[in-house]
């Protein structure tokens, strides 16, 4: 008999692993700091890539998934049913839960949830939000929680609010645009670094961060510091032996998303 999509016989790993594969580049980067934000390992399938032969292919190598977050604009665009993917992936890897988003959509009718739940799915999500709403990403890393059997955060919009605010009103405000800027080409520069003998790999130097920062936004150094201080609160960066705070000095820190 087939087991429904939270049936109690497919138990998730301690360290569960999330398959992400989003249509839009923004969608993903937001996804992948929200995900490593929750401490979440996760590999990256490329939107534009075969969905199906990139699980098949980490079958193969046994590292299978215990969710798989999928833009249903991926699935479309090789002209497959959103729905008759929830099913392939039952009967190709069993145990792998499925959460579809939809990228296209700022919000999702309950009717078509309760659909997408019906037809094999633990959920379907709007687009994450672009700045700094976090009650929206909360409500998403939550049904990510849920799908995998952990503690949904207990955290009230106004706590939210008050998160947010951590990072103010300036130029700085929308988290998600500015790392993705950062992050991007013309961005500070992200590579491989030695120190005494050692490389470090993936990369940045917090005093460029800084000063792209300054240049970028109109910020004063101590609004750039403060501002990747926050990042590393966050967990969204850290310093690569975790030895120090974020400061405007020629440390190495890299992006959580970006360890392997």
């Amino acid at each position: 008999m087939n087991s429904t999509p939270d049936s109690p016989d497919k138990p998730v790993a301690a360290n569960p692993l999330i398959v992400l594969a989003q249509a839009d580049a923004e969608q993903t980067e937001l996804w992948r700091a929200a995900l490593a934000a929750a401490r979440l390992e996760t590999r990256v399938v490329p939107g534009d890539s075969d969905v199906k032969i990139n699980l098949r292919i980490m079958a193969a190598e046994s590292a299978i998934p215990d969710l798989v977050l999928v833009d249903t604009a991926c699935l479309l665009l090789r002209n497959v049913d959103p729905y008759g993917f929830a099913s392939w992936l039952t009967r190709w890897l069993p145990g792998a839960r499925l959460i579809l988003t939809n990228s296209a959509a700022s919000r999702i009718t309950e009717p078509a949830r309760a659909q997408a739940i019906r037809r094999g799915a633990m959920d379907l999500l709007a687009e994450l939000p672009r700045g700094t709403q976090l009650p929206q990403f909360l409500a998403a890393l939550n049904a990510v929680k849920t799908a995998l059997r952990q503690q949904p955060n207990a955290v009230s919009e106004a706590d939210a609010e008050s998160e947010v605010s951590q990072f103010g009103n300036g130029p700085l405000s929308d988290v998600a645009s500015v790392l993705i800027a950062l992050r991007s080409p013309g961005g500070v520069a992200i590579q491989d670094r030695s120190y005494r003998l050692k490389t470090y790999p993936r990369c940045f130097i917090g005093a460029e961060a800084v000063d792209w920062l300054c240049r970028s936004y109109n910020v004063s150094p101590q609004e750039a510091v403060k501002f990747g201080s926050d990042l590393v609160t966050r967990r969204v960066i850290h310093h690569v032996v975790d030895g120090h705070d974020f400061k405007n000095e020629h440390l190495f820190y890299r992006f959580i998303i970006d360890e392997k």
